[in-house]
């Protein structure tokens, strides 16, 4: 009887290269469980957070590709993040020059380092996955992991205050670590391709499917 042969890649397979790429990955998924603490603003200390990671990824990337720049970016523009890192590009540069006609420059200011910071972190994730795709399945694994508990933690908020607030009242603390429910809800829907990846990657996933 032949054995069922497998894709699967094992972790213990992966190279030193694999694994610090898997690690920058793993941090930027893992802004979900940075805690709001004592800041006024919900979402600052996520916008830090990503900002430290974005300075690791850049310091990485610069040392692990010193003297290949060129064929980074060619790398980069020839994968299938092509045309949304154009797109995105050209979002940064518009959203730039609205400088010039916003009412309050110092909100601008705020607003548009996020930009940017969002940025920098697209395009450093976009450069770790074109290099190593073998930490793909991993990656999509631990991010499968977090949608199942932000499901069940805003399941739990919800049946908790539903009793209390009523349906709308249970809904709109449906939230998370995020600033309202329609963004919560954009980050789950956004982590729900790679748990799908995750159960077609699996070996009894597509029978299942099926």
């Amino acid at each position: 009887m032949k054995e069922k042969k497998t894709s699967s890649i094992s972790f213990n397979s992966l190279s030193g290269a694999n694994y610090a790429s898997l690690t920058l990955l793993a941090l930027y998924v893992l802004v979900d469980f940075i805690p709001r603490g004592d800041s006024i603003d919900f979402n600052g200390p996520q916008w830090l957070y990503l900002s430290v990671v974005n300075l690791f990824a850049v310091i990485y990337l610069y040392n692990a590709n010193r003297g290949r720049i060129n064929e980074v970016n060619q790398q980069f523009t020839g994968s299938l993040a092509q045309m949304p890192s154009r797109m995105y590009t050209i979002f940064c540069i518009l959203s730039g020059l609205s400088f010039f006609v916003a009412f309050n420059k110092n909100e601008f200011v705020v607003c548009y380092a996020r930009c940017i910071i969002a940025f920098i972190a697209f395009a450093n994730t976009a450069t770790l996955l074109t290099q190593t795709r073998r930490v793909l399945p991993f990656l999509a694994q631990i991010v499968s992991l977090i949608l199942f508990y932000n499901v069940f933690q805003a399941l739990q908020i919800f049946f908790n205050d539903v009793g209390e607030l009523g349906f709308d009242g249970a809904v709109l603390n449906m939230k998370g670590v995020t600033g309202n429910k329609n963004i919560f809800a954009s980050a789950i829907v956004v982590k729900i391709p790679f748990t799908l990846y995750s159960f077609m990657k699996g070996e009894n996933g597509k029978e299942y499917l099926i």
